[in-house]
């Protein structure tokens, strides 16, 4: 057989050895995030529900944990955080409470393990959770890491609402409370959006601008419950990351959903797109502009009553002076009385001197 030949033969073998070792190898298990210990978790309507979540061998210590959708009329949000390192934790829903009060009050975690930024991005339930299959998503929303289900089976002996539910909840979608708002960097360069949640606990805030680039969306959640929260963005800082710029008020909680971060901060001269999103949609929009004005201040009053003042105490210690020196010598001239007798004296003395010499 030619070499050619046996080169091209033994290439062909080596292929066909890979191909069918790579079909009957299964596939590498994704390690580094965490997963559900289950593909369901199920109880009763009213009952609390345990899931458990495990870490693969490089996951973070931290992970977005979502339940349910708009579909469902139940979609609830939380940063989970393994504490204590173990690769393992439990979270709890109680669904006697869910989706009635605050996500914070149903969803928490067992142990030494802890949650945050928990919400709620659809409006309150009069009524616990109808029986049905809701969906668990670790990682991003509509991205997920890995996926479950909750199922949750109906209870005829829990049909009543947790005491204290409210029976309305403001009416009118989320909104912003002013149509414009104005930072201006030759002032303090700081400006507050203030932002309705309009009985919802969670929306989406973005601000864009397509000539810059700058894009930034938040994930905004009335912690506090008032109804109400303030995005301060400081147009003056200089900043590495919208990170840097863009803050929510004491009381809330913000989470960034995405950001541009080659444009990290806000241009003078430019406005820029505000959007309020609730369920995927945007509802409301404003506009914040951004502006490099000149501020009027006192400085030029304050300049000529500093002059003035320095001029008057000028000339008064002039005459302070000059009035002192007419009182100590009786008279107003700079000649000393008596000076041009003893330089008189002092001239024949020196001409005696030079006499008794010669």
């Amino acid at each position: 057989m030619a070499p050619s030949r046996r080169f091209e033969l033994l290439t062909t073998t080596v292929l066909v050895v890979a191909l069918l070792a790579a079909a009957t190898t299964p596939a590498a298990a994704a390690e580094d995030h965490y997963d559900f210990t289950d593909d369901a978790y199920t109880a009763e309507q009213g009952e609390v529900i345990s899931i458990t979540l495990e870490a693969g061998d490089e996951a973070n210590d931290t992970f977005r944990l979502h339940l349910g959708s708009a579909d469902v009329g139940l979609a609830a949000h939380a940063t989970v955080v393994d504490e204590n390192d173990d690769g393992e934790v439990t979270v709890r829903v109680n669904t006697s409470m869910a989706g009635q009060t605050n996500a914070s009050a149903y969803l928490s975690a067992a142990g030494e393990d802890s949650l945050s930024n928990t919400s709620q991005s659809t409006s309150r339930l009069s009524h616990i959770p109808d029986a049905g299959d809701y969906d668990l998503r670790i990682g991003p929303s509509d991205d997920p890491n890995a996926t479950a289900h909750l199922v949750i089976e109906e209870n005829e002996s829990a049909t009543d609402p947790i005491s204290g539910t409210p029976e309305s909840e403001p009416s009118g979608d989320p909104d912003f409370n002013e149509s414009v708002v104005t930072a201006n960097v030759a002032g303090s360069g700081v400006a507050e959006i203030p932002v309705r949640f309009g009985g919802t606990e969670t929306v989406t805030v973005s601000i864009e601008a397509d000539e810059t680039g700058f894009s930034t969306v938040l994930e905004l959640t009335d912690a506090d419950d008032d109804g109400s929260a303030n995005i301060t963005v400081d147009a003056a800082a200089d900043a590495e990351s919208p990170r840097d710029i863009v803050s929510v008020s004491d009381g809330d909680d913000a989470e960034f959903q995405s950001m541009n971060e080659s444009v990290p901060t806000l241009e003078a001269g430019m406005d820029y797109d505000l959007g309020v999103a609730h369920n995927g949609s945007v509802v409301n929009v404003a506009t914040l502009v951004v502006r490099d004005e000149p501020v009027e201040t006192t400085t030029s009053i304050a300049t000529e009553s500093t002059e003035s003042t320095t001029a008057d105490t000028t000339e008064s210690t002039t005459n302070a002076s000059a009035s002192a020196t007419t009182e100590a010598t009786g008279t107003s001239d700079t000649v000393v009385p008596g000076f041009g007798a003893v330089l008189a004296v002092v001239a024949l003395l020196a001409a005696a001197f030079l006499a008794v010499r010669r």
